[in-house]
């Protein structure tokens, strides 16, 4: 955000204020090796007490990747086994965004915490003692990349979950993931040096005192630009940071006008616009204990014995 103050002498002085957007580059191929390798994460779950005490509900979430960037679609796999007596009315799925503000001295040491749901994702459902593999894509928009060790003041990390809502009075079962979110996808093929260091020749002549190379890197503006099959994004608007300023109402004795800070040049409110990429997306792989003879076990279920409706799948 930047200020101007106009001092007029004999007169209130007028001040401007503008927003902007400060975009981190992060590359999510030189972040961590990790982001390339599949994720697993279960919980498990047991209603009521001994005597009454039933079987679990497992979750089981899969991810083929842990790193992403805005518009790519994050594929779930994820295995419910319902061995209880409870049905799953609905699976829940979300795309989580968790901002953690930090304040440090002159000021009162203190941390708050802030959770905002991105996207949601409505899923199936799963009846006792069943068990059931479902496959779902839920789209990464808009956002801001994950900063941890950038800026001391406000950390931002992401998370996929799955809810298994239940039916009755019982706890919704979680289970979760967490995911980086970045600026420049992880390529196809893992590189060797990092992105923008082109190889130069020694210059004698610049050692000696000669003049000094102050012009920045190739493509250093589109760090994407050094992969030829990676299209430059499209910029959007992050819906779930708009601005939170009261919109002018019909009240002609108390109008309520949107305060300088959150105007653009043009006079609207402002609205942090972040990039968007239109590459594929990875395919999600089943979970680790789906093998071939689970599906063997499905494929010899008798029919005769599926006389109850609530079973669903037999194993």
């Amino acid at each position: 955000m930047t200020n101007v103050t106009l001092v007029r002498p004999w007169k209130f002085n007028q001040s401007y204020t503008r927003c902007f957007t400060v975009l981190k580059v992060m590359d999510l191929n030189f972040d961590s090796p990790l982001l390339r390798v599949p994720a697993h994460s279960e919980t498990a779950k047991t209603y009521c007490c001994w005597p009454c005490r039933s079987d679990p509900l497992t979750l089981q979430l899969t991810v083929p990747q842990t790193g992403f960037v805005p518009g790519q679609s994050v594929p779930l796999s994820v295995l419910v086994t319902n061995d209880s007596h409870i049905p799953v009315e609905q699976l829940l799925l979300s795309f989580v965004m968790l901002v953690t503000y930090h304040s440090k001295p002159p000021s009162m040491p203190n941390t708050t915490s802030e959770r905002l749901v991105v996207n949601t994702l409505k899923g199936d459902s799963v009846q006792r003692n069943c068990k059931k593999l479902f496959t779902y894509e839920i789209r990464v928009p808009a956002t801001p990349p994950t900063c941890f060790n950038v800026c001391g003041i406000i950390q931002i990390a992401y998370q996929v979950e799955v809810e298994a809502k239940v039916k009755g009075c019982h706890k919704n079962e979680v289970v979760s993931i967490p995911v980086t979110i970045g600026s420049v996808p992880l390529a196809q093929h893992v590189p060797i040096q990092p992105r923008g260091l082109v190889g130069q020749t020694l210059d004698v002549n610049g050692l000696a005192g000669g003049s000094v190379a102050t012009a920045p890197p190739p493509n250093a503006s589109s760090p994407w630009a050094v992969d030829d099959s990676i299209p430059p994004p499209n910029y959007q608007e992050a819906l779930h940071m708009r601005s939170t300023a009261a919109p002018p109402t019909d009240d002609l004795d108390d109008p309520e006008t949107v305060q300088p800070n959150t105007l653009d040049l043009d006079g609207s409110a402002y609205k942090p616009l972040y990039p968007v990429f239109d590459i594929p997306s990875p395919s999600a792989p089943p979970p680790a204990d789906y093998t071939q003879n689970y599906m063997a076990e499905r494929a010899f279920v008798n029919p005769a014995m599926d006389v109850d409706k609530d079973k669903g799948t037999w194993l």
